[in-house]
């Protein structure tokens, strides 16, 4: 028996970030890890340098890169079941109020895509697509 400590990791990586790598991936289905555990040595890694990137004041862009790369190599991996995924390229509503309500507190300024998609959470391709979808108009319309 080993004398070293059993270490996990609990890992949440939103949704969208499947939904955003599978469209640029061009994938049929949108794959999520399955929620039962796995060993990815890779997953591991990053984990471990995300939590002490955090641990060292580094920014959250840091993590939010992180977890955007985790879903994409989880997709591409087999660490994931397949399954058709309803509505998870949704733009929740609560997302698309915190934009607008951005969008209305901050006229006096030049809004770019990236303050609004940051606003979202998403990257800025996947924001704008899906503004387009949710409200019939492009965000700079």
């Amino acid at each position: 028996m080993s004398s070293s400590p059993l270490v996990t990791a609990h890992l949440y990586i939103p949704s969208f970030f499947f939904q955003e790598a599978s469209d640029e991936l061009n994938l049929s289905t949108v794959a999520f890890p399955n929620h039962h555990g796995f060993v990815d040595p890779l997953t591991a890694h990053v984990a471990t340098a995300v939590v002490d990137a955090v641990e060292k004041g580094h920014s959250d862009l840091y993590a939010e890169t992180s977890a955007r790369f985790i879903a994409t190599h989880l997709l591409l991996s087999g660490n994931a079941q397949q399954f058709k995924a309803k509505g998870v390229g949704e733009f929740p509503d609560a997302r698309l109020e915190r934009v607008l309500d951005f969008i209305d507190h901050h006229l006096d300024i030049h809004i770019t895509i990236a303050m609004l998609s940051r606003e979202a959470g998403i990257s800025p391709f996947h924001f704008t697509r899906l503004f387009r979808r949710r409200t019939g108009a492009s965000p700079f319309e």
